[in-house]
């Protein structure tokens, strides 16, 4: 899944697995990632499923999956410069329509960051919004398909319907990589580890 990348310029996957290293792990590694499907429940929920304290959680879009670079190519723009009235419409009904999220294109970088977690051993998990609670089941199946299509279908997932519900998640032994710097520093203020993902770092 090589994209040419020297290691160096990686996500920051070095400093997640010495974070990774240094947690302890309470317990043994997910049995049945089926199971932690079922993640539309709380955050407790979720790690009493899971089972073990050290857990890498990767955010999707913006890591996994180009949400921005597909937004830019329906619209010739990003979602930054759409108004109001056009993100009303996406988020109200385009984006079931079009299958935004499950055709998104994939991000490299960030492909490749989940295989070399998952190569080293590590617990990880998809933390990722579904955008608000009108269209929660479709946008979340859509993701779903997203990384059944990619390789990424055997691996739990955890679902929120905005982006500051990520924070609830937070707790010792917990590490998110995540693009959005609010989010970032919302998990850390609860205890968490963060790592703010950009393509280029």
């Amino acid at each position: 899944m090589s994209n040419g990348k020297t290691e160096s310029q990686l996500p920051d996957f070095n400093r997640i697995v010495e974070l990774a290293e240094l947690t302890p792990v309470a317990c043994g590694p997910v049995r049945d990632a089926q199971r932690a499907r079922v993640s539309f429940l709380s955050a407790a929920c979720f790690h009493f499923i899971i089972g073990c304290v050290m857990l890498v959680f990767v955010d999707m879009d913006g890591v996994v999956s180009d949400f921005e670079g597909h937004i830019a190519e329906l619209y010739g723009k990003p979602m930054s410069e759409m108004t109001n009235k056009e993100k009303d419409k996406f988020w109200d009904a385009e984006c079931v329509s079009h299958r935004f999220f499950a055709n998104s294109p994939p991000i490299p970088e960030g492909l490749e960051f989940v295989k070399r977690v998952e190569d080293a051993g590590i617990e990880m998990a998809f933390l990722t919004s579904t955008g608000g609670d009108l269209q929660h089941i479709d946008i979340a199946k859509q993701k779903l398909d997203f990384l059944q299509r990619h390789g990424m279908g055997h691996l739990p997932v955890a679902f929120t319907t905005g982006t500051k519900s990520k924070a609830s998640f937070a707790k010792p032994g917990c590490i998110l990589v995540d693009d959005r710097e609010k989010v970032v520093t919302a998990f850390r203020e609860r205890g968490g580890v963060a790592h703010l993902f950009t393509r280029d770092n």
